[in-house]
């Protein structure tokens, strides 16, 4: 009897070993008490406009921002659908007008010249709305930057055949810059046009050589001596 009463102590305490050796499962285990994260404020902040081509180019020079990216997108895209509406308008007429515009019929074709400089200036009316939103979302700084490039832009394309130098580039750029700055302070604005003739010739006195202005003006008179012949070609068509 003795021997059967420690047989069952002897497992008693065996299975109370084992219950000490298995591992608690975290499910078992008391559940910790929750402690509250606190909330992080959501920060608003506004991507830029997806923008192509010349507005991207502009975004990128005089470094917008997402606000300012977002209405020059706006503008551009008001802007598009002016200009085709003008084509689906007038495009078909301005066709006819500039074949009408080099016909034999002298009377047909300044007529024609007429109503193509009137369709000219609605279309130029069109971009300097445009323009004039733009300039209205820039800073006084960003004005001036954006039209220091359109007339380094410009200046470029007039000069492109002078194989001008990294030096006289930016002699170049220089020149645009006081002539953009120079424009945004004049209570007399000039037009585009005649800002532009006085900085190439600026440009054409300061920074060509003699050599790159023979190229230029060699280029001018074979032009003109083209025109001359295809001129004279006309005269001698209607004689015969």
């Amino acid at each position: 009897m003795r021997t059967s009463l420690l047989s069952r102590l002897t497992a008693i305490l065996v299975v109370m070993l084992l219950a000490a050796a298995i591992p608690v499962k975290a499910s078992d285990a008391p559940a910790k008490p929750e402690v509250a994260k606190p909330e992080v404020a959501k920060l608003d902040v506004a991507k830029p406009a997806m923008l192509k081509g010349y507005y991207a180019m502009m975004a990128s020079q005089l470094k917008l921002s997402a606000e300012q990216q977002t209405k020059l997108a706006a503008i551009a895209e008001e802007s598009s659908q002016a200009g085709k509406k003008w084509e689906e308008q007038n495009g078909e007429k301005l066709k006819q007008l500039k074949v009408a515009a080099k016909g034999s019929d002298a009377a047909a074709a300044e007529k024609a010249k007429t109503e193509l400089k009137t369709l000219d200036e609605e279309r130029e009316k069109l971009k300097d709305q445009t323009e004039a939103k733009i300039n209205d979302l820039l800073t006084p700084d960003q004005r001036i930057g954006w039209a220091s490039s359109k007339l380094y832009l410009g200046a470029s394309m007039s000069f492109s055949k002078a194989a001008l130098t990294d030096a006289q580039k930016d002699q170049i750029r220089k020149l645009c810059d006081e002539a953009a700055k120079t424009q945004a302070s004049a209570t007399d604005k000039k037009s585009d046009s005649a800002l532009k003739a006085e900085l190439r010739k600026e440009i054409t006195d300061k920074v060509l050589t003699d050599a790159q202005k023979a190229d230029l003006s060699g280029g001018k008179a074979q032009k003109a001596d083209k025109a001359d012949k295809g001129e004279k070609a006309k005269e001698h068509k209607h004689e015969h």
